[in-house]
C-alpha cells in the first residue's frame, strides 16, 4: 500500500506541474508564476554491518512568484521532505529569479527546512516549454 500511496502522490505533482506552470512563459511585469518539482529517489546501501535495508528519498516543492519588474521574478518555496522511515519534514525558502536572455535565467534561493540550519542557492538554468501554454 506505501507504494501505491507514493506513486499517486508523484503522478499527482506531475500533473499538478504541467497545469500550475501555464502562460509562464511571459516574463513581464505584473505576471504570476505558480510551479511545483518534484525528485524520487530509492537507494539501496550494503554497509559493513548486517541488516542494512534500502532507503526510498522523496522530495516536493511548490513555488510560486510575482514578476516585480520585466524579468524579474521574486519567488516563496514550501518543500515536503521524507526520507525512509524517518519523519517527514517541512521547510520553506525566498529568492529571486532573473531571466536574462530569452529562456535562459539566474537564480538565488534561501531555504530554511524545519531543523535548525539553512541554505543558500545559486543557479541558472534554461526553460523549455512544452506548447504555448505549459
Amino acid at each position: 500500500m506505501k507504494k501505491l500511496t507514493l506513486k499517486t502522490l508523484l503522478l499527482t505533482v506531475i500533473v499538478s506541474g504541467a497545469v500550475f506552470t501555464t502562460n509562464a512563459q511571459n516574463f513581464e511585469k505584473g505576471k504570476i508564476n505558480i510551479g511545483a518539482c518534484s525528485n524520487f529517489q530509492f537507494t539501496s546501501v550494503k554497509p559493513a554491518f548486517d541488516g542494512a535495508e534500502s532507503t526510498s528519498i522523496m522530495n516536493l516543492d511548490l513555488s510560486g512568484g510575482y514578476f516585480v519588474i520585466d524579468n524579474l521574478l521574486v519567488k516563496a518555496e514550501l518543500g515536503f521532505s521524507k526520507v525512509g522511515e524517518d519523519d517527514a519534514e517541512f521547510g520553506f525558502g525566498a529568492g529571486a529569479r532573473y531571466y536574462i536572455k530569452d529562456m535562459i535565467f539566474a537564480e538565488a534561493m534561501y531555504r530554511m527546512p524545519a531543523e535548525d540550519f539553512s541554505s543558500i542557492g545559486l543557479g541558472v538554468g534554461y526553460v523549455k516549454m512544452l506548447n504555448e501554454h505549459v
